[in-house]
Formats: C-alpha cells, sequence, structure tokens
C-alpha cells in the first residue's frame, strides 16, 4: 500500500511537470456511451466537471483508482479500483454515461519498431501498453525510464535507461519503444530514431554544427535559436555532434538510415 501512495502522489505531480498534461483530466482516455459493469468504489455527486471527477480519481489515496463513470443525467461520477481490460467486468451500452479509463501512454512517447535496450529490469507477460505503462509509472524497485514493448506477444520489458544512457536506441521491427516523459528541453522533441536527415545536393542541410555535447543541451540549443528557425537536429552518440537543421525530414525526402548501425545517430523534430 506504501508503494501506491508514493506512486499516486508522483502521479499528481506529473500533471503540473509535464509539458503536454496540463490538466487531470488529460490522464484520461474518453470511452462515450458505454459504463462499467462494477460496482464503484466511490460515488461523487453533483459534480461540477470532468477536469474534477479526474482529479478525485489521481488523488485518491485509499485503493488505487483506474477509471470512473459520468452519469452526464444525473450529474454523478462513479470512482473505480478496476477496468475492462483486467477481464474481471466489462463495458455495456449506455445512452447517458461515458467511460474514461487512465492514459498511461500519454507519460511516454512512443517509437515504433524500435527498442532501447537487451538489458531490461523487468519482464512482465500478457499486458497491454497501458498496462505497461501504468506499471512503469509505479514501480518502486528502481527509477523506471520507459520500456519496451512487443504487441504481438503481449511483453513488456521495463528498463531504468534513457536514451543518453545508452547511446541510442536500436530499428527492431515487431517492437516499439516507450520513452517516459521527464520534462526538460528534450520534451519539446519527437524522436523519429535511428537515422539522420539526408545529403541533398546544392542544399545546407545542417545550419549550426556543434560538438562534445550532450543529447539534453542539443535539444536546449536547437530551441535557443535566434539566427534560424531550428526545426530539427541530428544528434550522433559517437562524436557527441549537433547538427541543427531548418529542415524538417519531410521536406528533404526521409530520414537517411544508410548510416546504421556504423554510427549511433538519432533524428529529433520539433512539436507543433
Amino acid at each position: 500500500m506504501a508503494g501506491t501512495l508514493l506512486g499516486l502522489a508522483l502521479l499528481a505531480g506529473l500533471v503540473t511537470g509535464s509539458e503536454y498534461l496540463k490538466t487531470f483530466q488529460n490522464l484520461f482516455t474518453r470511452m462515450p456511451q458505454l459504463q462499467l459493469t462494477a460496482s464503484p468504489s466511490l460515488v461523487i455527486s453533483n459534480f461540477t466537471d470532468i477536469e474534477g471527477c479526474s482529479r478525485e480519481c489521481v488523488r485518491q489515496t485509499g485503493y488505487d483508482c483506474r477509471s470512473f463513470d459520468v452519469d452526464n443525467q444525473h450529474r454523478t461520477c462513479m470512482l473505480y479500483n478496476m477496468t475492462h481490460e483486467q477481464g474481471k467486468v466489462f463495458l455495456r451500452e449506455s445512452s447517458s454515461t461515458d467511460h474514461y479509463r487512465t492514459a498511461f501512454e500519454k507519460l511516454f512517447n512512443r517509437l515504433p519498431n524500435h527498442v532501447i535496450t537487451i538489458k531490461h529490469k523487468r519482464k512482465i507477460q500478457d499486458v497491454s501498453a497501458e498496462q505497461c505503462a501504468r506499471r512503469c509509472i509505479f514501480e518502486q524497485d528502481f527509477r523506471c525510464a520507459g520500456f519496451d514493448y512487443e504487441p504481438g506477444y503481449t511483453n513488456c520489458w521495463l528498463t531504468d535507461m534513457t536514451v543518453a544512457q545508452s547511446e541510442g536506441v536500436k530499428y527492431h521491427p515487431g517492437a516499439d519503444y516507450y520513452e517516459r516523459d521527464f520534462g526538460g528541453a528534450l520534451s519539446s522533441f519527437i524522436s523519429y530514431g535511428s537515422g539522420s536527415l539526408p545529403y541533398v545536393e546544392e542544399h545546407v542541410i545542417y545550419s549550426k554544427s556543434m560538438f562534445g555535447l550532450d543529447l539534453g543541451a542539443c535539444a536546449q540549443l536547437c530551441l535557443s535559436q535566434t539566427t534560424f528557425d531550428c526545426a530539427s537536429f541530428d544528434f550522433s552518440f559517437g562524436d557527441r555532434s549537433c547538427q541543427m537543421s531548418r529542415y524538417l525530414a519531410t521536406n528533404v525526402g526521409g530520414i537517411d538510415t544508410d548510416n546504421m548501425p556504423t554510427y549511433k545517430i538519432m533524428h529529433y523534430e520539433k512539436k507543433g
């Protein structure tokens, strides 16, 4: 129970610390006109808005709130300590009720067909990507920094390694890497995995290059550029070089992966 309470406290802190999760409601996914066939752990009458229900679910300390129903007709919010994914209860149609389940995937950036490592801290079988994300957030034995997930086998591999610590990611069809968003400059970018912007004849692809940096510093420099609009960067873990560009991959014909795996290079593009 102590571990769960600590995890809930950390989760509440993520709402204010994450660039994306500005509200508690963003921690949940809405499933319209559906209701959970379970007895609620708590019923809140005369609620004012969905944000209030979401906040109450996240802040519960007596039990692990995993989902809630909103009865729009009677203005009640019903909190549950389970979801339909557990197989013990199911969803049924309801004209006046909407179901909300936790969406812990939103705390991670998904990179398809890549893995971060083959040395994981923990393997969890027969879980969904959402359940895997939840296990990572509430992990108490180590600082879970992300996970590799095999959708075909429903295997979840938790890791304490970040992309910077592992010096990049590896291309691996059939598995997806979920990188936990810890904030900072890097959270303003989307990772496109292994590769770099291609060479384009008669075009200067990179507007600025710097060496001896770490990944976070490269992201910060890209955001702070004033002489050009830095839209993306390629970071090499080998020589710790930061190649900043005004181009996106779609502007120059995609990402060049011919330098893999000789050089550990990853491509990042600014969000929005």
